[in-house]
């Protein structure tokens, strides 16, 4: 019987060191070709699953004990579901969403191990390397492009002009869309700031800062740029408060190096065409003799629609057969054609959310959001996960993210790491006191 009881518990510590090593490979990944992480995702689901299966009267100790942190992304995508079956829709309407509910259950039984549960930071780590790896591989990609074409005839600066296309914006983000990808690499400077700063020499830190930093500009994500101004003054205030004790320098310095920054990345950023069109298209707007706030920019017109369709049903929204469709007569019906014929959504999740699935979604949204600032203290890394509800609340607001399975399977990867299992669990062995001062 013990012979039996010790040769279950080798092959579960087999399926453990397996799920762990899939769960490194999905994250590295990340930002690959879709595919990769998918497959890896879904073979991690499936050892969830098994695992759940072998040890399920434990496991559901576990589970109950933490539903209030498990249950917010779950019920988000019942809501969902149950959205789905009233309006009579096609389920296959929300098959990308599926991931709200597969990911955390079935990720539980292998993050709550003790052999995962000590390696966190090793994930982390490893997507970090991943990103890294990434941004590396798309400026070969557009340094070989740059080399096809290249004009012998031509100096390199003429020849960059004429090649500009392969360095910046989609053209260069060729795996994802480049919000996303800007997303990531943001979480990589909180990752690098919150817990890896020191685990690095200073040289390497500054090479990974000064190659992401490249990399957010050229995908020319606004929103992006945003909070990488806001993360770099962060970075600089901390590094300031404790190497300058005296009250006025500090400040001064603050100061000086917050104005040099903004003005800075402005200047940088206002020389890339898309947002020097963007930009040009609101000071036409704002100088005219009656201001169309409406019809600014392509997002002040899709949060118009959305907010219009918001109005028509408040309570239980369109449902997600519906809103597409409404959202291009909304289009048509503002004489935005080119919206109309992309089929834009509201790019705003919680304008999506409501118009969709109205005050329920909303509701749930915001829950499985807040849920780690509300249980922030029984959390492996109370910072990080703080960083995190707040960095995915900033890009929420201008893309809907949660539509897509970019943004879908990064937030609940990256949630369950974060969120699950908590310290009240006494299979976690982590040194609190050093959590504390994260």
């Amino acid at each position: 019987m013990e012979s039996k009881r010790k040769k279950n518990k080798d092959y579960l510590d087999i399926l453990l060191k397996i799920s762990f090593w899939v769960y490194v490979f999905t994250l590295f990944t990340l930002s690959f070709p879709r595919k990769l992480s998918l497959y890896t995702m879904g073979f991690l689901l499936f050892l969830g699953f098994g695992y759940w299966v072998l040890t399920f009267r434990k496991i559901i100790k576990e589970f109950l004990r933490s539903k209030n942190l498990v249950l917010p992304p779950v019920i988000f995508f019942i809501l969902q579901l149950i959205n789905v079956f009233l309006r009579k829709e096609h389920i296959t309407s929300i098959e990308k969403q599926l991931m709200f509910i597969c990911v955390p259950i079935l990720t539980f039984s292998l993050l709550q191990s003790d052999l995962i549960c000590k390696r966190k930071e090793f994930l982390f780590k490893t997507y970090m390397y991943g990103i890294i790896s990434v941004t590396l591989l798309l400026i070969v990609i557009a340094l070989t492009c740059l080399y096809k074409n290249y004009n012998f005839g031509k100096n390199l600066l003429e020849n960059f002009k004429t090649n500009f296309k392969c360095f910046f914006t989609v053209d260069f983000s060729r795996f994802e869309h480049p919000t996303y990808l800007g997303m990531k690499i943001s979480w990589t400077f909180i990752l690098l700031w919150q817990l890896f700063a020191r685990s690095f020499k200073k040289l390497i830190n500054i090479l990974i800062i000064i190659l992401l930093t490249i990399v957010i500009f050229l995908l020319a994500s606004k929103g992006s740029i945003i909070l990488w101004t806001v993360l770099i003054l962060c970075f600089l205030f901390s590094f300031i408060n404790e190497k300058i004790s005296n009250k006025i320098y500090k400040y001064s310095t603050i100061i000086l190096i917050s104005f040099i920054l903004f003005a800075g990345s402005f200047s940088v950023a206002k020389e890339i065409v898309r947002i020097n069109q963007f930009l040009s298209q609101i000071k036409t707007g704002l100088t005219r003799t009656e201001v169309n706030w409406k019809d600014l920019d392509q997002r002040t017109r899709e949060w118009y629609c959305a907010l219009q369709l918001i109005k028509e049903k408040p309570i239980f929204g369109h449902g997600i057969g519906r809103v597409e469709d409404r959202m291009v007569e909304e289009y048509l019906k503002n004489r935005w054609e080119e919206e109309a014929r992309l089929r834009y959504n509201a790019h705003n999740q919680f304008l999506e959310t409501q118009m969709t699935f109205g005050i329920p979604g909303t509701l749930s949204l915001l829950w499985m959001l807040f849920t780690p600032l509300i249980f922030r203290k029984r959390l492996m890394y109370p910072k990080l996960a703080t960083a995190f509800v707040f960095m995915m609340t900033f890009f929420l607001m201008f893309e809907s993210m949660f539509v897509r399975q970019w943004g879908i399977m990064f937030f609940t990867l990256f949630y369950c790491i974060l969120v699950f299992p908590s310290k009240e669990e006494n299979n976690i062995p982590v040194n609190h006191t050093e959590l504390k001062n994260y």
